[in-house]
């Protein structure tokens, strides 16, 4: 009978994080802008035993030199929000894994001065569901007590359009000291992601996994209904591989190779953040990614493009609107970190 009340227990706790973070990437963005999502997130966090929050405004970003994060918000009306949530569990050892995950909170996007055409700009309030997705499977193992060290890092602005935008040819330098020239202000993503990669790599975690809904190449790559894993690590992404299965999600590996990492290197800065061509737009972004894990962190990326809503195919999911998908898969994949 304690079993069955703990497995009632887990899947209200699961339950409830996935129904928020979809909530979350359902709000639509005149309500949920940075600021107010980075207040709710915080409301919630504070409820929850062993978490701690902690959040970054612009002149913090300033003084952290995220220079690709404040790039994406300078033509924004709202502060960009580097949301830092910590949990730790009651016993601590030398041996407690620490884990890293960091989501893309875009909570709108227009494309910039690469503006999308009206079709595409259509839904992208979802473009804040990778930290949705890494909240609430946060949130989730948090509340089940997981004997697992976490530190969550969310990255929010909205990619918008002012006389300060940002413009294609700009140069601008990461917090890790590199130059990034940008040629497309809608591959915006992996910028405000490349800052949040390296702050979490400063928390000297043992592993990192972050999501967001990075390229739309994802879902010509594997249709809408699969979520891409890469990373640099194979045993944590075999162990991610496994934990969908468990939880029945779909997910497939994508390669990174060194002739990806070739055509993001630009003429004139050290990375460019768009490939040279269309082909493989999924895992060159992916590698750009890669420039700014360090430490040798193990480190995974799910691009959830094609996952983030509308999957109305799983009987477990809405028909139309936020999903929810890869949550259960995280939890799973915190049960059973070793």
């Amino acid at each position: 009978l304690n079993k069955l009340e703990g497995l009632k227990q887990k899947a209200a706790y699961v339950g409830e994080s996935v129904n928020l973070a979809r909530d979350f990437v359902n709000e639509p963005p005149n309500i949920l802008n940075s600021e107010e999502y980075a207040k709710r997130i915080q409301k919630d966090a504070n409820s929850i035993k062993g978490v701690k929050t902690k959040i970054l405004g612009k002149a913090a970003l300033k003084k952290e030199n995220a220079g690709l994060f404040l790039s994406v918000n300078s033509g924004s009306a709202y502060e960009p929000q580097l949301v830092h949530l910590t949990y730790t569990p009651k016993k601590v050892t030398s041996k407690t894994k620490h884990v890293a995950f960091v989501g893309k909170g875009l909570t709108f996007d227009t494309g910039g001065y690469s503006l999308k055409p009206s079709g595409s700009m259509v839904n992208m309030k979802f473009d804040m569901a990778g930290s949705a997705t890494v909240y609430a499977a946060f949130r989730a193992a948090a509340l089940l007590e997981v004997p697992v060290k976490m530190t969550c890092i969310l990255g929010m602005t909205d990619n918008a359009v002012n006389s300060k935008a940002t413009m294609p040819d700009s140069i601008v330098k990461a917090r890790n000291g590199k130059s990034v020239e940008i040629l497309n202000t809608d591959a915006e993503g992996r910028l405000v992601l490349a800052d949040c990669l390296d702050y979490a790599c400063d928390q000297k975690p043992d592993v990192i996994i972050d999501a967001a809904t990075l390229t739309g190449a994802c879902l010509v790559a594997l249709g809408s209904e699969v979520c891409a894993v890469l990373g640099n690590d194979q045993k944590l992404i075999n162990s991610l591989l496994k934990s969908a299965q468990s939880a029945d999600e779909y997910m497939w590996q994508l390669p990174i190779i060194p002739e990806f990492h070739k055509d993001i290197k630009s003429p004139i800065a050290d990375l460019k953040n768009i490939g040279g061509s269309r082909y493989g737009g999924t895992a060159k972004a992916a590698a750009f990614l890669e420039q700014f894990v360090k430490n040798n962190v193990s480190w995974a990326h799910l691009d959830i493009a094609g996952i983030g809503d509308s999957q109305g195919h799983l009987p477990y999911c809405p028909k139309k609107g936020a999903s929810g998908l890869v949550v259960r898969s995280l939890v799973h994949y915190l049960e059973n970190v070793r």
